[in-house]
Protein backbone atom coordinates (compact mmCIF):
# COMPACT_ATOMS: atom_id res chain seq x y z
CA UNK A 1 0.00 0.00 0.00
CA UNK A 2 2.46 2.38 0.87
CA UNK A 3 4.34 1.73 -2.77
CA UNK A 4 1.19 2.35 -4.26
CA UNK A 5 1.10 5.92 -2.43
CA UNK A 6 4.59 6.71 -3.25
CA UNK A 7 4.00 6.02 -7.26
CA UNK A 8 0.96 7.91 -7.09
CA UNK A 9 2.49 10.90 -5.62
CA UNK A 10 5.56 10.42 -8.20
CA UNK A 11 2.85 10.59 -11.20
CA UNK A 12 1.17 13.79 -9.68
CA UNK A 13 4.54 15.45 -9.45
CA UNK A 14 5.41 14.65 -12.98
CA UNK A 15 2.41 15.65 -13.84
CA UNK A 16 2.35 18.68 -12.31
CA UNK A 17 5.68 19.92 -13.72
CA UNK A 18 4.45 19.40 -17.38
CA UNK A 19 1.43 21.57 -16.59
CA UNK A 20 3.85 24.38 -15.21
CA UNK A 21 6.06 24.00 -18.23
CA UNK A 22 3.15 24.39 -20.61
CA UNK A 23 2.14 27.37 -18.45
CA UNK A 24 5.27 28.76 -19.18
CA UNK A 25 5.85 28.36 -22.83
CA UNK A 26 4.06 30.70 -25.00
CA UNK A 27 0.84 29.45 -27.26
CA UNK A 28 1.47 30.75 -31.22
CA UNK A 29 3.08 34.22 -32.25
CA UNK A 30 4.51 37.14 -30.07
CA UNK A 31 1.86 39.54 -29.38
CA UNK A 32 2.18 43.40 -30.68
CA UNK A 33 2.25 45.73 -27.45
CA UNK A 34 -1.19 47.13 -26.79
CA UNK A 35 -1.52 50.70 -27.02
CA UNK A 36 -1.41 52.94 -23.56
CA UNK A 37 -4.82 54.47 -23.10
CA UNK A 38 -5.29 58.25 -23.67
CA UNK A 39 -3.70 60.81 -21.68
CA UNK A 40 -4.93 64.36 -20.75
CA UNK A 41 -2.09 65.71 -23.17
CA UNK A 42 -3.64 63.30 -25.92
CA UNK A 43 -6.92 65.23 -25.58
CA UNK A 44 -5.89 68.75 -26.00
CA UNK A 45 -3.74 67.70 -28.79
CA UNK A 46 -6.82 66.65 -30.28
CA UNK A 47 -9.18 69.46 -28.92
CA UNK A 48 -6.39 71.95 -30.49
CA UNK A 49 -6.33 70.01 -33.90
CA UNK A 50 -10.40 70.40 -33.79
CA UNK A 51 -10.05 73.98 -33.10
CA UNK A 52 -7.34 74.02 -35.69
CA UNK A 53 -9.56 72.32 -38.63
CA UNK A 54 -12.82 74.89 -36.80
CA UNK A 55 -10.42 77.89 -37.34
CA UNK A 56 -9.13 77.11 -41.42
CA UNK A 57 -13.07 76.67 -42.13
CA UNK A 58 -13.98 79.84 -40.85
CA UNK A 59 -11.40 81.97 -41.41
CA UNK A 60 -12.71 83.30 -44.79
CA UNK A 61 -15.63 84.08 -43.03
CA UNK A 62 -14.21 85.96 -40.56
CA UNK A 63 -14.95 89.89 -40.74
CA UNK A 64 -11.59 92.15 -40.94
CA UNK A 65 -12.61 93.56 -37.43
CA UNK A 66 -12.88 90.06 -35.74
CA UNK A 67 -9.56 88.92 -37.14
CA UNK A 68 -7.42 90.68 -34.60
CA UNK A 69 -9.03 89.83 -31.53
CA UNK A 70 -10.11 86.04 -32.56
CA UNK A 71 -7.14 84.55 -34.60
CA UNK A 72 -4.56 85.36 -31.11
CA UNK A 73 -7.01 84.68 -28.69
CA UNK A 74 -8.30 80.91 -30.05
CA UNK A 75 -3.91 80.84 -31.02
CA UNK A 76 -3.34 81.57 -27.03
CA UNK A 77 -5.87 79.06 -25.36
CA UNK A 78 -6.72 76.01 -27.42
CA UNK A 79 -3.41 76.26 -30.35
CA UNK A 80 -0.69 76.49 -27.92
CA UNK A 81 -1.74 74.07 -24.88
CA UNK A 82 -2.40 71.53 -27.75
CA UNK A 83 1.43 72.26 -28.96
CA UNK A 84 2.50 72.40 -25.29
CA UNK A 85 0.59 68.82 -25.05
CA UNK A 86 2.72 67.45 -28.11
CA UNK A 87 5.91 68.63 -26.75
CA UNK A 88 5.34 66.79 -23.65
CA UNK A 89 4.35 63.44 -25.41
CA UNK A 90 7.63 64.09 -27.70
CA UNK A 91 9.76 61.65 -25.82
CA UNK A 92 7.64 58.95 -26.69
CA UNK A 93 6.51 59.70 -29.98
CA UNK A 94 10.18 59.09 -31.43
CA UNK A 95 12.33 61.03 -33.75
CA UNK A 96 9.78 62.55 -36.10
CA UNK A 97 8.00 64.49 -33.48
CA UNK A 98 10.86 66.82 -32.46
CA UNK A 99 10.63 68.84 -36.31
CA UNK A 100 6.49 68.54 -36.19
CA UNK A 101 6.88 70.38 -32.57
CA UNK A 102 9.08 73.00 -33.73
CA UNK A 103 7.49 73.88 -36.77
CA UNK A 104 3.78 73.81 -34.83
CA UNK A 105 5.56 76.21 -32.19
CA UNK A 106 6.35 78.80 -35.51
CA UNK A 107 3.00 77.67 -37.53
CA UNK A 108 1.27 79.41 -34.58
CA UNK A 109 3.02 81.94 -33.94
CA UNK A 110 2.78 83.36 -37.62
CA UNK A 111 -0.94 82.71 -37.12
CA UNK A 112 -0.90 84.70 -33.86
CA UNK A 113 1.26 87.51 -35.73
CA UNK A 114 -1.30 87.65 -39.12
CA UNK A 115 -4.09 87.47 -36.56
CA UNK A 116 -2.70 90.77 -34.87
CA UNK A 117 -1.78 92.33 -38.33
CA UNK A 118 -5.38 91.80 -40.03
CA UNK A 119 -3.66 89.86 -42.34
CA UNK A 120 -6.40 87.44 -43.47
CA UNK A 121 -4.43 85.54 -46.76
CA UNK A 122 -1.81 85.46 -44.33
CA UNK A 123 -4.06 83.97 -40.92
CA UNK A 124 -5.62 81.56 -43.63
CA UNK A 125 -2.54 80.51 -44.59
CA UNK A 126 -1.06 79.76 -41.64
CA UNK A 127 -4.60 78.20 -39.99
CA UNK A 128 -3.75 75.63 -43.16
CA UNK A 129 -0.18 74.69 -42.08
CA UNK A 130 -1.11 74.45 -38.23
CA UNK A 131 -4.02 72.15 -38.81
CA UNK A 132 -1.86 70.15 -40.99
CA UNK A 133 0.93 70.21 -38.39
CA UNK A 134 -1.58 68.95 -35.80
CA UNK A 135 -2.78 66.44 -38.07
CA UNK A 136 0.47 65.31 -38.05
CA UNK A 137 1.05 65.39 -34.56
CA UNK A 138 -2.63 63.32 -33.83
CA UNK A 139 -0.87 60.35 -36.32
CA UNK A 140 2.03 60.33 -34.43
CA UNK A 141 0.17 59.82 -31.04
CA UNK A 142 -2.66 57.38 -32.87
CA UNK A 143 0.68 54.92 -33.30
CA UNK A 144 1.47 55.18 -29.29
CA UNK A 145 -1.58 55.82 -27.73
CA UNK A 146 -5.37 54.67 -27.98
CA UNK A 147 -7.06 57.98 -29.19
CA UNK A 148 -10.68 58.37 -28.56
CA UNK A 149 -13.32 57.80 -31.28
CA UNK A 150 -14.22 61.42 -32.88
CA UNK A 151 -17.53 62.55 -32.31
CA UNK A 152 -19.99 62.41 -35.21
CA UNK A 153 -20.66 66.05 -36.46
CA UNK A 154 -24.62 66.51 -35.37
CA UNK A 155 -27.06 66.18 -38.47
CA UNK A 156 -30.19 68.30 -38.84
CA UNK A 157 -32.97 66.84 -36.59
CA UNK A 158 -36.01 65.32 -38.08
CA UNK A 159 -37.95 67.39 -36.17
CA UNK A 160 -40.96 65.11 -36.55
CA UNK A 161 -39.10 62.08 -36.03
CA UNK A 162 -38.03 63.34 -32.78
CA UNK A 163 -40.42 65.25 -30.83
CA UNK A 164 -43.72 63.44 -32.67
CA UNK A 165 -46.49 65.53 -32.25
CA UNK A 166 -45.24 68.74 -30.18
CA UNK A 167 -43.61 70.09 -33.12
CA UNK A 168 -44.89 71.55 -36.49
CA UNK A 169 -44.01 69.28 -38.42
CA UNK A 170 -46.12 66.46 -36.17
CA UNK A 171 -48.95 68.14 -36.96
CA UNK A 172 -48.99 69.04 -40.58
CA UNK A 173 -47.68 72.10 -40.58
CA UNK A 174 -44.11 73.75 -41.24
CA UNK A 175 -42.08 75.81 -39.04
CA UNK A 176 -41.20 79.36 -39.79
CA UNK A 177 -37.99 80.30 -40.49
CA UNK A 178 -35.89 81.42 -37.62
CA UNK A 179 -38.95 81.34 -35.56
CA UNK A 180 -40.81 78.77 -33.32
CA UNK A 181 -44.02 79.87 -34.98
CA UNK A 182 -46.55 77.21 -37.66
CA UNK A 183 -47.49 77.94 -40.64
CA UNK A 184 -49.74 76.12 -43.59
CA UNK A 185 -47.40 74.21 -45.64
CA UNK A 186 -46.20 76.60 -48.69
CA UNK A 187 -46.95 79.70 -46.86
CA UNK A 188 -44.44 82.36 -46.71
CA UNK A 189 -46.61 84.45 -43.81
CA UNK A 190 -46.64 83.42 -40.20
CA UNK A 191 -49.70 83.59 -37.81
CA UNK A 192 -52.70 82.11 -39.33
Amino acid sequence: ARRAITMHRRALATHASRLVALAVLPLGPPRTPALQSATPDVRKLLDARDQAAGLARDAPSLAADDLPMYVPQLAALSLRPGAAALRRLQPGLGKDAGPVCDALDEGIAALSAAGRAGDRGAAEAASVQVQSLLEKGVALAGAVYALPAPVPERSAVDMKSYFGPFTCEGVGLERKPDSNECVQPGSTKGGE
